[in-house]
Protein backbone atom coordinates (compact mmCIF):
# COMPACT_ATOMS: atom_id res chain seq x y z
CA UNK A 1 0.00 0.00 0.00
CA UNK A 2 2.89 2.52 1.20
CA UNK A 3 4.67 1.90 -2.25
CA UNK A 4 1.66 2.75 -4.22
CA UNK A 5 1.25 5.50 -2.47
CA UNK A 6 5.18 6.75 -2.91
CA UNK A 7 4.18 5.50 -6.71
CA UNK A 8 1.44 7.36 -7.52
CA UNK A 9 2.99 10.78 -5.78
CA UNK A 10 6.00 10.05 -8.39
CA UNK A 11 3.72 10.00 -10.96
CA UNK A 12 1.71 13.20 -10.68
CA UNK A 13 4.88 14.91 -9.96
CA UNK A 14 6.14 13.91 -12.98
CA UNK A 15 3.34 14.45 -15.01
CA UNK A 16 2.75 17.82 -13.64
CA UNK A 17 6.47 18.33 -14.13
CA UNK A 18 6.78 17.61 -17.76
CA UNK A 19 4.16 20.17 -18.82
CA UNK A 20 6.35 22.59 -18.30
CA UNK A 21 9.78 21.51 -18.26
CA UNK A 22 12.82 20.82 -20.34
CA UNK A 23 14.55 17.11 -20.13
CA UNK A 24 18.09 16.77 -20.73
CA UNK A 25 20.75 13.79 -21.06
CA UNK A 26 23.00 14.82 -18.43
CA UNK A 27 26.11 12.99 -16.60
CA UNK A 28 25.67 14.30 -12.26
CA UNK A 29 29.46 15.20 -11.06
CA UNK A 30 28.38 16.70 -8.21
CA UNK A 31 25.74 17.06 -5.36
CA UNK A 32 26.44 19.85 -2.84
CA UNK A 33 23.56 20.14 -0.61
CA UNK A 34 20.28 21.04 -2.55
CA UNK A 35 22.85 22.10 -5.63
CA UNK A 36 23.54 19.23 -8.23
CA UNK A 37 26.23 20.05 -10.77
CA UNK A 38 26.19 18.16 -13.91
CA UNK A 39 27.48 18.01 -17.57
CA UNK A 40 24.77 18.06 -20.36
CA UNK A 41 25.40 15.04 -22.58
CA UNK A 42 24.95 14.61 -25.93
CA UNK A 43 24.85 10.66 -27.60
CA UNK A 44 26.59 9.85 -30.28
CA UNK A 45 25.43 6.01 -31.34
CA UNK A 46 28.49 5.83 -34.00
CA UNK A 47 31.18 7.05 -31.56
CA UNK A 48 34.26 4.45 -30.99
CA UNK A 49 35.07 3.12 -28.27
CA UNK A 50 33.87 5.32 -24.74
CA UNK A 51 33.05 8.41 -26.74
CA UNK A 52 29.27 7.77 -27.20
CA UNK A 53 28.70 10.60 -25.42
CA UNK A 54 30.14 14.23 -25.85
CA UNK A 55 29.69 16.90 -22.88
CA UNK A 56 29.28 20.29 -22.43
CA UNK A 57 30.56 22.62 -19.60
CA UNK A 58 29.33 21.70 -16.04
CA UNK A 59 26.38 23.48 -15.10
CA UNK A 60 24.68 24.31 -11.60
CA UNK A 61 21.69 23.85 -11.10
CA UNK A 62 19.17 23.89 -7.48
CA UNK A 63 16.61 21.10 -6.66
CA UNK A 64 13.04 22.29 -5.95
CA UNK A 65 12.20 20.62 -2.23
CA UNK A 66 9.76 17.81 -4.07
CA UNK A 67 12.06 16.42 -6.60
CA UNK A 68 11.62 13.30 -8.02
CA UNK A 69 14.50 10.90 -7.51
CA UNK A 70 14.13 7.74 -9.92
CA UNK A 71 15.76 4.83 -11.79
CA UNK A 72 14.29 3.58 -14.53
CA UNK A 73 15.74 1.84 -17.76
CA UNK A 74 15.70 4.96 -21.15
CA UNK A 75 16.65 4.86 -24.51
CA UNK A 76 19.53 7.39 -24.94
CA UNK A 77 18.25 8.29 -28.42
CA UNK A 78 14.74 8.99 -26.38
CA UNK A 79 14.98 11.73 -24.01
CA UNK A 80 11.93 11.25 -21.84
CA UNK A 81 11.34 9.93 -18.19
CA UNK A 82 10.30 6.17 -18.75
CA UNK A 83 6.97 4.77 -18.15
CA UNK A 84 8.25 2.19 -15.41
CA UNK A 85 10.24 4.06 -12.60
CA UNK A 86 11.28 3.17 -9.27
CA UNK A 87 11.77 5.86 -6.53
CA UNK A 88 15.35 5.85 -5.33
CA UNK A 89 15.26 5.99 -1.01
CA UNK A 90 17.03 8.96 0.29
CA UNK A 91 16.92 10.95 -2.90
CA UNK A 92 20.30 13.05 -3.11
CA UNK A 93 21.39 11.20 0.49
CA UNK A 94 21.35 8.00 -1.67
CA UNK A 95 24.86 6.05 -1.65
CA UNK A 96 24.95 6.44 -5.58
CA UNK A 97 25.25 10.19 -5.01
CA UNK A 98 27.39 9.92 -2.08
CA UNK A 99 30.26 8.06 -4.50
CA UNK A 100 30.38 10.49 -7.42
CA UNK A 101 33.24 12.73 -5.82
CA UNK A 102 35.79 9.40 -5.88
CA UNK A 103 34.96 8.75 -9.38
CA UNK A 104 37.58 9.45 -12.05
CA UNK A 105 35.51 8.51 -15.21
CA UNK A 106 31.71 10.09 -15.77
CA UNK A 107 29.09 7.98 -14.32
CA UNK A 108 26.30 6.80 -17.17
CA UNK A 109 23.81 9.75 -18.12
CA UNK A 110 20.83 10.34 -16.15
CA UNK A 111 17.88 12.54 -17.71
CA UNK A 112 17.46 15.79 -15.83
CA UNK A 113 14.14 17.64 -15.75
CA UNK A 114 14.04 21.62 -15.61
CA UNK A 115 11.51 23.37 -14.81
CA UNK A 116 10.46 26.33 -16.81
CA UNK A 117 7.72 27.80 -14.59
CA UNK A 118 7.82 30.90 -12.41
CA UNK A 119 8.49 29.35 -9.45
CA UNK A 120 11.02 26.46 -10.64
CA UNK A 121 12.22 27.99 -13.46
CA UNK A 122 15.77 26.68 -13.91
CA UNK A 123 15.46 24.71 -10.99
CA UNK A 124 16.01 20.51 -11.03
CA UNK A 125 12.28 19.03 -10.85
CA UNK A 126 13.13 15.33 -11.61
CA UNK A 127 16.24 13.06 -12.04
CA UNK A 128 15.72 10.03 -13.62
CA UNK A 129 19.44 7.49 -12.91
CA UNK A 130 19.97 5.15 -15.40
CA UNK A 131 18.73 1.24 -15.03
CA UNK A 132 21.70 -1.12 -16.28
CA UNK A 133 19.12 -3.29 -16.84
CA UNK A 134 17.01 -3.75 -19.79
CA UNK A 135 13.24 -3.32 -19.34
CA UNK A 136 10.63 -6.12 -18.99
Amino acid sequence: MRLRCVLAVAFVVLAASAAYSETLLATITKIEGNKVTFKKATYNPLGAGNEKYTYEEPMTAEVTKDVAITTGHFLPTDIRIPDKTTPLEGGLDHAYFKKLAERKTPVRPSLIVLGEKDGDKGKITAINIWKSGFPK
